[in-house]
């Protein structure tokens, strides 16, 4: 992902670049800037990838933002977005560190795979501006300051020779630029896929210790039942038991009480006649 910061001083042109961006699923707009000094500020806070700078704005105008940011902040890289297609505000953006400048007319896709060459680290200028010797050489000198130490080798009899040799070199770039954001999306999905498998192995490994985890439910759940049983057998046992003894020792206790009423209802019977005995 390729956090973005939109520097301009006219709102509409900043929404209208969010706009631009948003459906590319590689580029994020993770803020806006109304002019150079805020959006040192915000590069501060947020740390870009990229920041899409103007040329002309209040306070503090692009040209010196691009100088302060590229000192201060080198892991944030400036493309230039400008509406001046003039060898002079290339010129000076370059000095001050741009990695790129581009036209605002340019088309939606330009400037999507012109912040992904920049981002990479390469440079990008918009068509219309590599026409005349002064942008050509400044180009070149930029190329020159960025690329491996064989290509100065290539400068070499004529200026119409540079020229051809720096044509070639910005289309191999171009075509690396396309060959590269196709592998990358090709790498993207592989990785996706391979996220898919290693969720599908994971349920798989979740699934197999569901179904164990399962199984020791189950089997304690009928040591449980078994064990209940026992115990409510061993409880059935002993209240037998205990019923048991305690009719016999109400049979006993009510039997002696029953004797002793006989013997009693005896005496008294007993007492009864002796007592009549003696009347007559």
């Amino acid at each position: 992902m390729i956090d973005i910061l939109i520097v301009d001083d006219q709102r509409v042109i900043r929404e209208g670049i969010r706009a631009l961006l948003e459906p590319e699923s590689d580029l994020h707009v993770v803020g806006e800037a109304s002019n150079g000094r805020v959006a040192i500020e915000q590069i501060e806070a947020l740390r870009p990838d990229v920041a899409l700078i103007d040329i002309q704005m209040p306070e503090m105008d692009g040209i010196s933002a691009t100088q302060i940011i590229t000192q201060r902040f080198a892991e944030t890289k400036v493309l230039v977005l400008s509406g001046h297609d003039s060898e002079e505000h290339l010129a000076k953006a370059l000095e001050a560190g741009a990695k790129g400048y581009i036209l605002k007319d340019i088309a939606a896709a330009e400037l999507s795979n012109a912040i992904r060459t920049v981002h990479r680290g390469y440079a990008k200028s918009g068509l219309g501006l590599t026409e005349n010797l002064a942008q050509t050489n400044a180009i070149k000198a930029l190329i020159l300051d960025r690329v491996p130490s064989e290509l100065p080798a290539l400068v070499s009899d004529s200026l119409a020779l540079i020229n051809q040799e720096l044509a070639e070199l910005r289309n191999r770039l171009d075509r690396y630029s396309v060959n590269l954001d196709t592998l990358t999306k090709a790498q993207e999905q592989f990785e996706r896929n391979n996220g898919l498998k290693g969720l599908e192995e994971k349920l798989k490994v979740f699934r197999s210790e569901w179904a164990r985890e399962k199984q020791a439910i189950l089997t304690a759940l009928n040591e449980q039942e078994i064990k209940f049983k026992t115990e409510q057998m061993v409880l059935r046992d002993e209240l037998s038991h205990w019923l048991s003894r305690n009719m016999q020792q109400e049979i006993e206790a009510m039997q002696t009480r029953l004797t002793v009423a006989l013997w009693l209802v005896f005496l008294v019977l007993g007492i009864s006649a002796i007592l009549s005995a003696f009347k007559h």
